[in-house]
């Protein structure tokens, strides 16, 4: 069987992404301010991120 080359894709590699942040009054990122954005494929929808619904690194360690 002979490999076929499908050719490169815009969605094969890195697109062009704008990073821009809010800082707090402490002077740390604060997403909630920013209010990020992204592209649901599934639903077709674009979705607000910045709610936090967990601490990383902690929350698991009450698993053990």
């Amino acid at each position: 069987m002979a490999r076929k080359n499908f050719g490169a894709k815009p969605y094969t590699y890195p697109q062009p992404v704008f990073i821009i942040a809010a800082y707090g009054e402490n002077g740390n990122v604060d997403v909630a301010k920013l209010q990020p954005i992204t592209f649901d494929p599934f639903n077709n929808k674009y979705v607000v991120l910045g709610e936090t619904v967990g601490n990383a690194f902690k929350d698991g360690l009450k698993l053990r």
